[in-house]
Parts: structure tokens; sequence; C-alpha cells
């Protein structure tokens, strides 16, 4: 449901092109970060890695990312590691403050990195 408004409402599709642009920021940063949140899980639950990059994208560039409480890191780390992405997830979780790092953050990188055959890894980040 989240995912024909994003389509329709933040992205233009070129009509002779597969390929999505950004046209303004502005659009993305209008939107509550509920509803970015919400954007993100859409992509997560439907497999669309492309438009999910693209969102994450459209945020770190609308200076979004940069409000460590808005849970968007949350939703964008469940994003890459339920795609099997680990080192995008932990390159995003190395980006987190140490501060607004909670519970939810490392277990979403553990499943990640157990989930993956990666479970030394992920015993090696946490006890840092």
């Amino acid at each position: 449901m989240l995912l024909p408004f994003l389509q329709r409402s933040v992205l233009k599709l070129p009509h002779s092109a597969s390929l999505m642009r950004w046209p303004t920021n502005a659009a993305l940063a209008s939107l509550p970060n509920r509803h970015l949140r919400s954007l993100i899980r859409a992509c997560t639950r439907q497999c669309s890695i492309d438009m999910g990059k693209k969102l994450h994208a459209a945020i770190i560039t609308g200076r979004l990312a940069s409000m460590p409480d808005s849970f968007l890191h949350n939703a964008l780390l469940h994003f890459y590691a339920a795609h099997g992405s680990a080192c995008s997830a932990r390159k995003l979780f190395d980006e987190i403050p140490n501060s607004y790092k909670d519970a939810v953050d490392w277990t979403v990188l553990m499943g990640c990195f157990s989930r993956h055959g990666m479970p030394k890894v992920g015993f090696v980040c946490l006890s840092k």
C-alpha cells in the first residue's frame, strides 16, 4: 500500500527508462519521520532492494539521517539485514552514534551475522 505511494509521490518514473530519479529532496523532507520509516519497512517487506537503497540515498542527501533519534536508522538497519547485506548493515550500524545504539540495533545486527553464517564476526563486534 505504501510502495505505490512512494512510486507516485516521491519517485518520478521516466517514460522510456526503468531507472528512477529523485526530483527533489523537498518531497522527502516534508514527510514526517514515521512515514519515511513506514516506506522503508514497505521496501523491506516487498523485497524492493533498489527502491530501498534509493530511499536511503535520498534520506542521506536530504540530511534526514543526521537525526539519530528518528528511528530511521533502525528501519534502514533492518532493511539491509533482511536483504542479506551484512556489510551495508555493519556500515550503517557503525555510523549510529554510540549514545543512540539500543538493543534493537544490536539484535538486528547480530541476527544478520548469524543468519548469514558469520557468528564470529557478530561476537567480535559485540565484544568491542
